[in-house]
């Protein structure tokens, strides 16, 4: 069954190539992307300030259901954190676009504007998935287009001064055991080991150095991982 969903995925990917992508059309994709992460911005707010789901009562909307912390429609904070760092990337790529190639002013006014909400709900997360998945992102978007950077500079100082003010909003509006803090001392505890991630690491640090290349084959991951759990006698 994987197999024969491995290969209908490929079949599929295939048959998108024959369609030639300009990168006009890569850079509307990218700002499509972006709108979506900006509305799971604004649903996880939903989710997080309307603890009560007055709004769930009014429209009916499921996702409006999850109150009290960030998941989006993805119903998992990880996922979310990891779509709304896909997202900053992605708006820092077009800001740092050219603007012969996409975007007007009010657009890339647009994506300042998206980068307060996406950023102040990525920190109130408290993903650390999320925050790694977005500094590593914009770490290497920096270096392989540093004269992009250097050349839409204007643009980066904005975007930088959106993330600020997200920053700022994250540090005085954080619903209690979320945000920084909440990363802060999830950190604490694996460095410490009193977090059962510091022996998952160990493990899976294992796993790797077992089969490094091959790893186990599609649908071994479950038995090979509980081996090496026991393997560990992790509490």
């Amino acid at each position: 069954v994987y197999w024969l969903a491995m290969f209908f995925i490929w079949l599929f990917v295939g048959a998108l190539q024959q369609y030639r992508l300009g990168r006009k059309e890569l850079l509307c994709f990218a700002f499509i992307v972006a709108i979506f992460a900006f509305l799971q911005a604004c649903i996880s707010l939903v989710q997080t300030i309307d603890t009560y789901k007055v709004l769930y009562q009014i429209t009916g909307y499921y996702q409006f259901k999850f109150s009290g912390a960030p998941v989006g429609s993805f119903q998992q904070v990880n996922m979310l954190a990891s779509f709304l760092a896909l997202g900053l990337v992605l708006i820092f790529y077009l800001l740092t676009s050219s603007a012969k190639h996409w975007g007007s002013t009010k657009q890339r006014w647009l994506l300042i504007i998206m980068s307060i909400a996406i950023f102040y709900i990525l920190l109130i997360s408290g993903s650390r998935a999320g925050l790694l998945g977005f500094i590593f992102g914009i770490t290497w978007m920096t270096i392989i287009r540093y004269k992009a950077v250097l050349a839409t500079r204007k643009w980066v100082i904005l975007w930088l001064a959106a993330l600020s003010l997200g920053l700022v909003f994250s540090l005085i509006f954080v619903p209690d055991n979320m945000g920084l803090s909440e990363v802060n001392s999830k950190v604490f505890d694996v460095v410490n080991g009193s977090d059962i991630r510091s022996y998952l690491y160990t493990s899976t640090f294992r796993m790797f150095l077992d089969g490094p290349l091959l790893g186990y084959g599609l649908g071994d991951f479950n038995h090979a991982y509980l081996s090496f759990i026991a393997d560990d006698n992790i509490p």
